[in-house]
């Protein structure tokens, strides 16, 4: 079975750190393991970061029923609420609706105020399945 991208990732990251703690003994060879290290320590932070899952429904379409580890911000009230729930703007973010009209909506006032990784994960339905 094939490793995942992040599994490969992951190991290669643990090569260059044993290759970086044994001996160096050519400089080129440790500026490229270094430059390696340096790419790769860059990716592995950025996929560790938490994703935050934001319902943008109304408050009667959020009570009868949302993804677990979502946040309620309504679309009425997203560009007052969301620097306020999120403060790094490259954290990853997973925006959904009924259908996925109002978190595309949402995606694009993220997007004004300068977020990086934000994804207009459609309806609900939708949602569930790219998240989980």
């Amino acid at each position: 079975m094939p490793l995942g991208f992040n599994k490969v990732v992951a190991l290669y990251s643990k090569i260059i750190l044993r290759k970086l703690e044994a001996t160096i003994v050519n400089i080129k060879n440790f500026k490229f393991v270094l430059m390696l290290a340096v790419l790769f320590s860059g990716y592995l932070w950025a996929e560790g970061k938490s994703k935050m899952i934001i319902d943008v429904r109304t408050q009667s379409e959020w009570d009868s029923g949302h993804i677990t580890k979502a946040v309620h911000l309504p679309l009425d009230s997203f560009e007052n609420g969301i620097e306020s729930l999120i403060k790094d703007k490259g954290q990853p973010v997973y925006l959904y609706c009924r259908s996925g009209n109002r978190s595309g909506k949402a995606l694009k006032i993220m997007q004004k105020l300068g977020y990086t990784n934000a994804v207009n994960a459609g309806g609900m339905n939708e949602a569930k399945q790219l998240i989980e």
